[in-house]
This record gives structure tokens, sequence and C-alpha cells, in this order.
């Protein structure tokens, strides 16, 4: 199966090159989307993450960050406030660039959906992918699909630097890295529907 259409890597005049899959791929990631689906509607995202500060202004390890139920702020509170007295608990929302799916440490719940660049969720499932794939693990795999074609293989402004040059070497190895990139997110999706679904 071709994964990327060959235009993907013929610049326009301005030197931006546009990453577009093939319709079989867009097909078939669409179908497993589909698959993963029941499992990602299930998940309720948290628009923002509540996230604690020490006196003196440092930030507590984001292991701790909650969700926007109150529940899971106070406990979580009380809980860090044994060891570090006065502190303060900021938010912010969940719009910003994101490389993996964060959790609630109360509830589990999904601090994001969307994922700027998925290597990180991508190599962890293409090495650890249960079978069947539980509801939590739907979501994360319904967020990896969701979020491609992803930042991680731009074309570097080097490489366009490069072009203009009239050197084609840069560009032919990011192309070879693209391609090996989109391979293994094929790879994944394949053990996704070869897997059952909890």
């Amino acid at each position: 199966m071709n994964l990327l259409k060959d235009e993907s890597f013929i610049p326009n005049e301005h030197y931006y090159f546009c990453e577009e899959f093939t319709e079989e791929f867009k097909e078939y990631i669409e179908k497993t989307l589909e698959k993963l689906e029941p499992g990602y509607k299930k998940s309720q995202v948290s628009y923002y993450t509540y996230y604690f500060l020490k006196e003196d202004g440092d930030e507590i390890s984001g292991e701790y960050d909650c969700c926007d139920n109150d529940e899971c702020i106070n406990k979580t509170r009380e809980e860090l406030e044994k060891e570090y007295p006065n502190l303060q608990t900021m938010y912010y929302d969940n719009d910003g660039d994101h490389e993996n799916i964060e959790r609630c440490y109360q509830c589990n719940k999904p601090l994001n959906e969307h994922l700027t660049w998925i290597e990180y969720e991508l190599d962890h499932y293409h090495e650890y992918l249960n079978d069947p794939i539980p509801k939590n693990e739907q979501f994360d795999l319904y967020c990896i699909l969701q979020s491609i074609p992803s930042c991680d293989c731009s074309i570097s402004e080097y490489v366009k630097h490069q072009l203009k040059l009239g050197n084609k070497d840069p560009l032919n190895e990011s192309i070879k890295e693209t391609k090996e990139f989109y391979q293994k997110v094929k790879e994944l999706i394949d053990k996704i529907n070869n897997c059952k679904i909890l």
C-alpha cells in the first residue's frame, strides 16, 4: 500500500510542502478510527489542567496534574500539602501543543485529545499494545490516528534552503525519514486491526 501521494514532496513556489495521504491509506485510517471510536467516545476529556506550585514558586511534578473536577483537585492538594505547605493551585487550558496524552492523577481522565507530535505515543504503542485493547488505550490510539499528519515529519527550513541552492540530498533524506515514519504508523494500524476491542 502506498501511504503518501507523490505530490507530498513537491514544493510549491514558496517551498511549502504538504503531506497528503493516498485515498487507500486514508480509508484504512478511517476504518481503524471507526473500530476505536466506542472507547474514544466513552472518555470525557478535561479541557483544563490544574497543577500545583510550591511556596517558592517551583512547579510540583506533572504526575500530580489534575482534571477540572473539584474533588480531584482538592484530594490531590490535601495529599501534597502534607509535604508542601502553602501550595498554589494554577490551571491552563489544553489547547496548546502536546506530544503525549496526559491524564488526571486522581481519576485518570484524559487532559487532552490532540497531539502536535505523535512519535512518543506511537513508539510506546508500537512496542506495547494489549490484546484485547482496553478503553483507555482505545482513546490514546484514536488520538494518535486523528492527529496525523503530525508535525513529526515537517520539512525543515534547512532542507528548504538547501533545495533553493540546488542540493536535493537533505530533501531526499527527509523524504526517506517521512516514509519510514508513516510506515511505522501503518504497522501500528495493522496491529490494532489484528486485536480485539474491550
